[in-house]
């Protein structure tokens, strides 16, 4: 590729990110978490993401960060996953990907169920109501990816449903995603994703949550290979949610043994963290929940053919307990 084509390709990326920034910076969907609503969609995330400490916007491993990016590409005709995860709140999550691959087209169909207990949902709807409640949800989600030359270009929708507890109306939403992931080198990769941008069509009977907008993010991912052989790689993601504080996700993939094993490690650097620890350090008394963030994860994938197993674990913060997540995989 010409030097200034590159030149100008990078400038135009950096002011469309510096301005995506500044826009989600302002408030571009609302000015508060309450307002949101399916925030534990995030239970959903890939294995191999969740190794990574949350990272994997830019990885081009087949189907396996469809959560992070819908411009993934399978690298089989057919990807079938099914994976599984709990938490130690006793809340648990399963879906199941389907990915079929057409010469440069890719369709995708996601279908996934949870029950949650997330330690923030339940602490502030318990304060509202005097209830204990059980987020649950079902989510049904499609979409259609394109790769040409160096670039891959995916799209999805989705429907689902939100209870907060078996007593209440169930919300209805609706959202859609869009990213790109360019191959620039053959040991540099980047990506510019926005997932779960929509809406909740009808709000709770109970719990006093009013209808508003599902807690979208803007991502920004990279891929490097630090090695000839390509052995080891750095990812890294940076995340600008419509709500909250924003965040880094940075892991270490190495391919112990090619078309075999592969282990992961990573984690996640919420912004919040780190205000949080000024704060303290400044006299402040600013309350930080960060139970449910995970301090530190790890996994490993086993793939001796067409099949594979897929493990993660993460530690989370102030000792809370574990976080497990199990795939299976098949590829046809």
């Amino acid at each position: 590729m010409n030097p200034n084509g590159t030149r100008r390709i990078l400038s135009r990326a950096a002011i469309a990110l510096l301005l995506a920034a500044g826009v989600l910076s302002a408030g571009w969907i609302g000015d508060s978490p309450a307002g949101a609503s399916f925030d534990f969609f995030g239970e959903f995330e890939p294995v191999a993401s969740r190794a990574l400490g949350g990272a994997g916007a830019a990885s081009s491993d087949g189907v396996s960060g469809w959560f992070r990016n819908p411009a993934t590409f399978p690298g089989a005709g057919l990807d079938l996953s099914a994976q599984f995860a709990n938490d130690p709140f006793g809340g648990q999550s399963g879906s199941l990907l389907a990915a079929k691959r057409a010469d440069s087209l890719s369709f995708r169909f996601v279908l996934g169920a949870s029950k949650l207990y997330a330690v923030e949902e339940l602490d502030e709807r318990a304060e509202r109501t005097g209830t204990l409640h059980e987020p649950g949800s079902v989510v049904m989600a499609t979409g259609l990816s394109w790769r040409f030359r160096k670039f891959v270009f995916g799209y999805g929708v989705g429907l689902a449903t939100d209870r907060i507890s078996k007593h209440e109306r169930t919300a209805i939403g609706w959202w859609m995603d869009a990213g790109a992931l360019w191959n620039a080198t053959r040991r540099f990769s980047a990506s510019l994703a926005l997932t779960r941008l929509g809406r909740r069509e009808r709000a709770y009977a109970e719990g006093g949550d009013a209808k508003g907008w599902l807690p979208a993010e803007l991502t920004l991912g990279t891929e490097t290979k630090l090695d000839r052989r390509g052995r080891f790689f750095l990812l890294g993601d940076l995340t600008w949610p419509a709500f909250g504080e924003s965040s880094a996700q940075i892991g270490l993939k190495w391919n112990a043994v090619e078309n075999l094993a592969q282990f992961r490690a990573g984690t996640k650097i919420d912004f919040a963290q780190a205000k949080w620890v000024w704060d303290r350090m400044g006299g402040s008394d600013r309350v930080w929940r960060p139970q449910t963030e995970e301090l530190f994860a790890a996994g490993a994938m086993l793939s001796p053919g067409d099949w594979g197993v897929d493990y993660a674990i993460g530690v989370l913060r102030d000792g809370a307990g574990l976080r497990h997540a199990l795939a299976l995989r098949l590829a046809l």
